[in-house]
């Protein structure tokens, strides 16, 4: 999904880590991913982390091995969990050799083709400093000029209000 083409201004607010960024200027604004590279050497297991989203892991060039003394073995295919890769393999002999190179698929939120990291996928985008979806705009003394505050919220705030009011009649 792609948000607010053809917007002159795009405010992108990720919920968590807490994160907003504003663009003043067009902006692509869309699920994305990058591939990035690590080369681990096979004396002791994997254990990488990142700031984005795992969603998968190959050996590059596939079907690497590394001699651990007494045989030659595949190079492991760690597992995935989160922002987490992990992998134990036999690492009983002390004269392991070689290592293993492998190729991370990272997703984040993409504007104008930079990832950002979010933990949880969850995020709010306004166009053209519109409120976004399930928010109202509201005037604010402060920059800039005006808020968003959430419309349910809101309305059932109103509703009580005029309730009281009602009962006080």
């Amino acid at each position: 999904m792609t948000y607010c083409e053809g917007s002159k201004k795009v405010t992108v607010t990720i919920l968590s880590p807490k994160l907003t960024i504003v663009v003043d200027a067009p902006a692509m604004v869309e699920i994305g991913t990058k591939t990035v590279s690590f080369t681990h050497p096979m004396t002791a297991p994997i254990s990488e982390s990142y700031n984005f989203v795992v969603i998968g892991i190959s050996l590059n060039p596939s079907a690497q091995t590394y001699d651990n003394g007494a045989r030659i073995l595949g190079c492991p295919i760690p597992s995935l969990d989160g922002k987490r890769i992990s992998s134990d393999f036999d690492n009983n002999y002390p004269d392991n050799t070689g290592s293993c190179s492998y190729d991370v698929t990272l997703q984040g939120l993409s504007i104008n083709g930079v990832l950002y990291p979010s933990d949880d996928g969850r995020f709010t985008v306004s166009c053209d400093d519109d409120c976004p979806a399930g928010k109202c705009k509201c005037h604010s003394d402060s920059y800039p000029g005006y808020c968003c505050n959430d419309c349910a919220s809101t309305s059932a705030k109103l509703k009580a209000i005029g309730d009281e009011l009602r009962s006080k009649q």
